[in-house]
């Protein structure tokens, strides 16, 4: 792995930030580099589904929009206090589901 690559665009990481990476990979597990492939749907942003998503290792969750606005700051929070690497958020319009998944706005 070329790690100097982080130091040009769009990175440009200086020799502190590419040691964390660098310490922060070769500290994770086989199931949490696997994890780091996953970012799983959450339309409920539960404590308790947040915890099966952190325990399968994911490099993040995508999250709902049509869950309370206190529910998801909370959610995010959860999510980055308890993971090792920082994880990526996201947040999609429900809306863009109804269709796919057939879903009627309550």
């Amino acid at each position: 792995m070329n790690l100097d690559l982080l130091k040009e665009k769009p990175f440009y990481l200086n020799e502190e930030d590419i040691n964390w990476v660098k310490e922060t990979y070769q500290s994770l597990s086989l199931d949490e580099k696997v994890g780091q492939i996953f970012l799983p749907l959450c339309s409920n942003p539960t404590m308790e589904n947040l915890q099966t998503y952190l325990d399968m290792k994911v490099t993040g969750v995508c999250r709902m929009a049509g869950a309370p606005l206190n529910l998801l700051r909370n959610s995010a929070k959860v999510l980055q206090e308890k993971s090792k690497v920082p994880l990526f958020l996201n947040l999609v319009p429900l809306e863009r589901y109804q269709v796919v998944l057939n879903i009627k706005p309550s």
